[in-house]
């Protein structure tokens, strides 16, 4: 899916790549040295929570909810923290909380 702008291909491997399943989970590689992303395609009934991953030594960084425009694209609100590889997550809100009352 194209869900990042600038995404990965066979010519540039060194871009974002997406995957997840719509609605509920969005998980974005970002490559060292990313700059500016825009996910994109965010439904209009979700609402995501997002967070950077820290694939180095499983930290989160919270972003907060993923404030969506008007065409439904959200821009990464701050560059990464350090220069490596990160995952950016964005998850259904209302997902945890099903999993939670349903145990």
């Amino acid at each position: 899916t194209e869900w990042v702008d600038s995404h990965a291909d066979r010519e540039n491997v060194f871009r974002p790549y997406a995957a997840g399943i719509p609605g509920e989970v969005r998980v974005i590689f970002l490559p060292s040295g990313m700059g500016a992303l825009s996910v994109k395609g965010l439904e209009s009934d979700v609402r995501y929570r997002a967070f950077l991953y820290n694939p180095v030594d499983g930290t989160e960084i919270d972003l907060g909810p993923a404030k969506k425009d008007d065409s439904g694209d959200w821009p990464l609100p701050q560059p990464t923290p350090i220069f490596q590889d990160w995952v950016l997550v964005l998850e259904n809100m209302l997902s945890g909380k099903r999993q939670v009352d349903n145990e």
